[in-house]
């Protein structure tokens, strides 16, 4: 019965010493638990920190993806409407090039009317010079005529001046005569 007990007693001690080392062993375990979450909580804060830092940056590559769309979406506008610019331009150039064309055509046409009547007008002012010069000439060879009977006339005239001083004479001589033969007479 003694040795019962003590067997009993033997195996309580050893129970005790048992639980005792596990509540030593416990209590590092616990020691390091909380060394462990002291780590764990250090480490969570830095992630937390690290998280907070990555969303201010998210926050802000946000704010310049927002800003880079606004100025992307400016430049589309900006350069649909210098391709509208550019379109009305070539448009109003090829309108001022049409109307330069049709200019230039009728210049062209004007300016072959205007050759053909000048042609015109010299060939008239040629053929009136020509007729002019042929007037003229006529007119110098009629002058010369009129000149030839003239001086034909003057001739003539003078014979009959001659004539007529010569019977004059004549009569004269004849009526001498005549008085002389009425004074015999008589």
């Amino acid at each position: 019965m003694v040795v019962d007990l003590r067997r009993c007693l033997d195996d309580a001690t050893g129970h005790i010493k048992a639980l005792t080392a596990g509540r030593a062993e416990a209590r590092r375990a616990l020691a390091l638990a909380a060394a462990l979450t002291k780590d764990r909580q250090r480490e969570l804060s830095r992630a937390q920190d690290v998280i907070a830092s990555t969303r201010a940056e998210r926050d802000q590559l946000e704010r310049l993806c927002g800003e880079m769309r606004t100025q992307m979406e400016a430049l589309v506008k900006e350069k649909d409407d210098m391709s509208r610019n550019a379109s009305r331009a070539r448009q109003e150039r090829d309108e001022i090039v049409g109307e330069l064309r049709r200019c230039r055509d009728a210049a062209d046409a004007e300016g072959a009317v205007m050759r053909e009547q000048i042609r015109i007008l010299m060939e008239k002012v040629v053929a009136g010079e020509e007729a002019q010069a042929r007037v003229v000439r006529q007119s110098a060879d009629e002058h010369a005529q009129v000149q030839q009977t003239l001086q034909a006339k003057d001739l003539e005239l003078r014979h009959c001046r001659t004539a007529l001083e010569s019977a004059q004479s004549e009569i004269a001589d004849l009526q001498m005569k005549v008085r002389f033969l009425l004074k015999q007479d008589s």
